[in-house]
């Protein structure tokens, strides 16, 4: 079996994250609708993350590397007392 034999949703994810992973999910989810939240990571790793890292990052610098805006680091920051 080749990517090019997957129905066409599986050739992307195939070509992403290759054909045998590919399987390893069709199996796992076959037959349920999924949805991505557009956060991958969970808020309090968010907050521990940036409790560890405030001294080193800027609030610009953590916004960009969890999708957040600036504000939003901030207020989260604010209401951990961070």
């Amino acid at each position: 079996m080749k990517n090019s034999d997957l129905a066409p949703v599986y050739r992307e994810i195939a070509e992403e994250i290759g054909l045998e992973n590919t399987v390893k999910i069709f199996n796992q989810f076959k037959g349920q609708q999924i949805s991505f939240p557009q956060r991958l990571y969970a808020a309090d790793y968010v907050i521990a993350y940036i409790k560890e890292n405030k001294e080193n990052m800027s609030v610009k610098e953590l916004a960009k590397k969890f999708g957040y805006t600036e504000r939003r680091i901030r207020q989260l920051m604010k209401g951990e007392k961070l």
